[in-house]
């Protein structure tokens, strides 16, 4: 098996490290423009490991997983399915995933898988709302928040996202809401706590809608200060950290159980690069074990068994929680 990681950042590093751990025998390559980055990578890691400027001078892969920044993962998908490989992708931004589901088609015709959404939000938040949905005999409500940022690349598409235009699936169809509004204050497990949480440009719902589509109501939101609100239609005034630390994820799904209402609340705390990078590895172990559909583009979240999912991140370090009631 040949695999090969796009993108050494703070993401595809997490990814390279957790895959090297999941599939120790198969050969792996890493592909940065910045080729001294990638070889510095490659040379920490054990086992068969390469580097290479562009994909075009990799040894042919089988899977590709995709860590770039917003805005080429279409095109890069494209690229990887002509060459006959399956691709997992963290995107998050909108036009990313749009452009990736296009690529269905293609997909199918060429008998290939490409796992979208395979990161910390979307991709955790959606095995977890896939989870809870097997509580209830009817979902109606997902709501999705999160707070945290990977890499400067994320901490990039956080500040692009927060002031862009919001998609909410209400009652059978799409509605348009401002970017930066709603404000709700949004506990979320651990240390990470309570954070005021806005509407913004985010990826979950047209997910979870191929998930839920008799859902009422899908819903995202993520955390932002003050700053982050007032400087958000600007530039960046400053360069964003290597790693943005702790995050959260909080997954709220409202269902009917029996003909009674109940809600369950599922979240996590971890530094959001890390799990996306391992929800990319596991994704790519997914594939090989037969956990997704044969062929076609679908979300994570739209594997064959969440639980098996969770219990596989959860091995690998993930911390996960359950709002379980307050006395």
């Amino acid at each position: 098996m040949r695999l090969a990681v796009v993108g050494t950042g703070a993401t595809g590093a997490h990814c390279a490290r957790t895959l090297r751990r999941l599939l120790p025998h198969a050969a792996l390559t890493l592909i940065d423009w910045d080729h001294g980055k990638a070889q510095a990578l490659a040379s920490s890691l054990e086992g068969e490991v390469g580097s290479a400027s562009s994909l075009e001078r990799a040894p042919l892969p089988s899977v590709v997983v995709l860590c770039v920044p917003a805005g080429l993962h279409g095109e890069l998908a494209s690229a990887a399915l002509a060459l006959g490989c399956d691709v997992v992708s963290v995107a998050d931004a909108i036009d990313d995933l749009q452009g990736l589901l296009e690529l269905d088609e293609l997909a199918r015709k060429t008998a290939r898988r490409v796992v979208v959404g395979a990161g910390f939000s979307p991709g955790l938040s959606c095995i977890l709302a896939r989870h809870a949905a097997t509580l209830f005999d009817e979902v109606e409500e997902i709501h999705i928040a999160k707070s945290g940022t990977g890499g400067p690349a994320c901490a990039s598409q956080h500040h692009r996202a927060l002031p862009a235009v919001n998609w909410e699936w209400r009652d059978g169809r799409w509605i348009r809401r401002r970017g930066s509004s709603g404000r709700r204050l949004v506990w979320f497990p651990g240390l990470v706590g309570a954070r005021d949480c806005y509407r913004a440009g985010l990826a979950e719902p047209f997910l979870l809608q191929r998930s839920f589509p008799d859902a009422t109501r899908l819903t995202a939101r993520m955390a932002a200060t003050r700053r982050d609100r007032l400087t958000g239609w600007l530039p960046m005034l400053r360069r964003p950290h290597a790693d943005g630390g702790p995050g959260g994820l909080r997954v709220e799904v409202w269902g009917r159980r029996d003909g009674v209402m109940d809600v369950v609340v599922y979240g996590a705390a971890d530094h959001p690069a890390l799990v996306a990078g391992t929800m990319a590895a596991t994704a790519v172990d997914g594939l090989a074990k037969g956990w997704f559909p044969d062929s076609g583009v679908f979300g994570v979240g739209q594997c064959l068994d969440p639980a098996v999912v969770l219990a596989a991140v959860s091995a690998l370090g993930v911390h996960l929680a359950v709002f379980e009631g307050a006395a």
